[in-house]
């Protein structure tokens, strides 16, 4: 087997119509693929949170075949996936909701799990902190399922409040723990409606992880227009949320610089 080159570029799948029943987000992952094909197999790409489960709702359907599906992408298009999954249990019920490194056939790595509840699906939030990078293709990559990634507690009483900003808290110092002198990919995987993603991606880029590349890739759940972004050193990238999803990807940043590669596409 030929060996996987280090990860050289970075980018996101951002889905901005999963609700449609025309364009499902799985097979407009592979067209969005194979229009990239030339520039993958030195990439890791994030996907949002859930991703095998459309809508975003307590009426939402649990696709059970999607990690191996993302496996068969991965193995054809030779890219890394940092991908949003919702764990099958038995009885019907819904997991844990995992942030999954998949890479090929043979690795499938829990990177987190996430702890807060949102309301909106009925999965099994995790009862403590569960942060687990893993350094791959000379990477260090890291993750945080969307509200575990927000420092903002904006429900309950001032207690459930305390106590939520201590549980990020315990999740930023779990991640500060990774080895300095690493390049370092800090996906957050989201359905991001309320929070604004560009500004919490340059938060956790400036304050929390300054060393990292921030890839947050959403899709929302209702009309908020909340984009994907990466935030590297220099300009914030971003998708531009104009209906239909997108696929953009770029060049790892060298030094203060980011030159975005040759694609970025978007589909209708």
């Amino acid at each position: 087997m030929m060996a996987k080159l280090d990860i050289n570029k970075i980018g996101f799948f951002h889905v901005d119509n999963p609700s449609s029943p025309i364009e499902s987000p799985r097979e407009s992952l592979h067209e969005h693929l194979e229009a990239a094909r030339g520039h993958l197999s030195d990439c890791v790409v994030a996907l949002p949170e859930a991703f095998n489960y459309w809508p975003y709702s307590g009426n939402g359907s649990l696709d059970i075949s999607m990690e191996n599906y993302l496996k068969q992408l991965s193995d054809r298009f030779n890219v890394a996936f940092v991908a949003g999954l919702i764990e099958n249990r038995d009885g019907g019920k819904l997991g844990y909701s995992s942030a999954c490194l998949i890479d090929g056939y043979d690795l499938c790595h829990t990177l987190s799990y996430k702890s807060e509840e949102d309301g909106l699906v009925d999965y099994q939030p995790y009862s403590n902190i569960y942060n687990k990078p893993l350094l791959h293709r000379g990477v260090y990559i890291a993750a945080l399922i969307c509200m575990d990634a927000s420092n903002s507690a904006n429900s309950g009483g001032i207690k459930d409040r305390e106590k939520a900003i201590k549980r990020f808290c315990g999740r930023v110092e779990k991640l500060k723990q990774i080895p300095k002198g690493h390049r370092l990919a800090f996906c957050i995987p989201s359905r991001m409606d309320q929070n604004a993603s560009a500004e919490m991606a340059e938060d956790w880029h400036k304050r929390w992880l300054p060393d990292s590349v921030v890839i947050l890739a959403n899709a929302p759940t209702r009309t908020s227009k909340k984009p994907s972004v990466i935030r590297p050193e220099g300009t914030l990238v971003s998708c531009e949320c104009r209906g239909g999803n997108t696929l953009r990807i770029v060049s790892w940043p060298e030094k203060s610089d980011v030159e975005p590669c040759s694609h970025s596409a978007s589909a209708r």
